[in-house]
């Protein structure tokens, strides 16, 4: 086995390789979550897969893997926008996308891929921002309902984590 961001089993010494796992539904092989840390064996028959998304096992050479830690709350934070009017928080995480904590205490997925830097609107908690890598801003102004996509009227794209900070007097105008 040979992990990336997706999964490779070979079984002739390496001779050649076929997917047993990919980080998106393709239909053909079990979905399992991107970026492969550790790959290891419990006896000859139980394969342990540590990835971004958590741990995932497999006993039957990878024909299925179950999510070990499914039911669990963990997640790796690059970035958390607190608002000042709720109990609402976003926070974007390291490949598990962009989370949103809505004041009654229920988390939801609103971006996919790594969620990078965001923010709530300190006089408005309706106005939030989310952020993918390389600087693609996403504003809803209606608490998460809908995204859209903000960028600065320039061909050029961000770092991987593009900061920004709402202005404080305006907190509708993005540094």
């Amino acid at each position: 086995y040979l992990g990336g961001v997706n999964t490779w089993k070979s079984t002739n010494g390496g001779t050649s390789w076929t997917i047993n796992t990919m980080w998106t539904s393709s239909g053909s092989v079990p979905v399992v979550h991107a970026d492969k840390h550790a790959l290891e064996f419990q006896n000859n028959t139980t394969l342990f897969q540590g990835n971004d998304g958590g741990i995932y096992r497999t006993t039957n050479g990878g024909t299925s893997w179950t999510d070990l830690t499914n039911t669990m709350a963990i997640s790796q934070l690059y970035r958390l926008g607190v608002a000042q009017t709720s109990a609402t928080l976003i926070g974007g995480l390291q490949d598990n996308g962009t989370k949103l904590r809505s004041a009654t205490g229920t988390w939801t997925d609103e971006i996919g891929g790594d969620g990078m830097d965001c923010a709530i609107n300190p006089s408005n908690g309706s106005y939030m921002y989310g952020e993918l890598y390389y600087g693609d801003i996403k504003r809803s102004t209606n608490g998460g309902s809908t995204w859209t996509t903000i960028k600065p009227n320039t061909s050029e794209q961000g770092g991987w984590i593009t900061p920004f900070a709402l202005a404080p007097s305006t907190p509708a105008t993005i540094y």
